[in-house]
Formats: C-alpha cells, sequence, structure tokens
C-alpha cells in the first residue's frame, strides 16, 4: 500500500513537471511591465533573455490606456536589476504570436524585488509589430 502511493505521487510531480517545467508547490518569481499597446501578447507566450526562454507570460491586463503584462522567471534569468528593459517582439513565422525580449540591465543597478513593475518608460513594441 505504502509502495503504491509513493509510485502515484511520483508519477503525478513527474506528469506535473513535465508540462510545466517546475516542481509543483514552487515559488515562481513575477514581475509585470506596463506597455503602451501589448500587440496580442497573451499568457503562455515566453519571456527571453538573449533568445533563451527564461520565463513566460502568466497575464495581459488593461491598465489605463495600455496594458499590464504579468511574467514570471526561472532561477537561470539573474540578476535582472531595476533599470531592466522589455521588448514586445514578433515571433518567427511559424512560431506565430509574440514574446517578450527583457534585457537584464546593469550590474550596478539594485536587483529587481518579486512583484516589481518595469514601467512604460523602458518599455516598448518593436518596430514590425
Amino acid at each position: 500500500m505504502v509502495v503504491a502511493l509513493i509510485v502515484i505521487a511520483a508519477a503525478v510531480v513527474i506528469t506535473f513537471y513535465a508540462f510545466n517545467r517546475s516542481l509543483p508547490f514552487g515559488h515562481h518569481f513575477t514581475a509585470y511591465a506596463v506597455v503602451s499597446n501589448s500587440v496580442n501578447v497573451r499568457s503562455g507566450d515566453p519571456v527571453r533573455i538573449d533568445g533563451v526562454d527564461v520565463g513566460q507570460v502568466s497575464g495581459v491586463t488593461r491598465q489605463g490606456n495600455g496594458a499590464r503584462i504579468a511574467f514570471t522567471l526561472s532561477s537561470q534569468a539573474f540578476p535582472v536589476h531595476r533599470d531592466a528593459t522589455i521588448w514586445i517582439r514578433d515571433r518567427l513565422f511559424l512560431e506565430g504570436s509574440y514574446y517578450l525580449q527583457l534585457d537584464p540591465g546593469t550590474p550596478n543597478s539594485p536587483d529587481l524585488r518579486d512583484g516589481a513593475t518595469i514601467p512604460l518608460s523602458r518599455t516598448t513594441r518593436c518596430c514590425r509589430c
């Protein structure tokens, strides 16, 4: 009976990890970016640093004339600093949709804290969007 419970629990954790690329009950670093136009950014779109996926968009909400994009970052994204910038970029033709290009900022700037917001002054759409 105990062995069966252990096998079931392991199967649940492995399945969760396979679909979410994280362990259950783990804390995700969440940040926000205020943008003037979120184009078609949607939940699940990737966040990339230098072409490497380091997180994903978890939600987009209207904020005044613009939008507020919530995104989570994995540990490989760090350090991210308060002077970080975000660009909304279009993905390759076969990928479709958009992604967030994150520039993690300069080492002299303090670290970005969980729940922090990257202001409109440090966000932009790409020129082709």
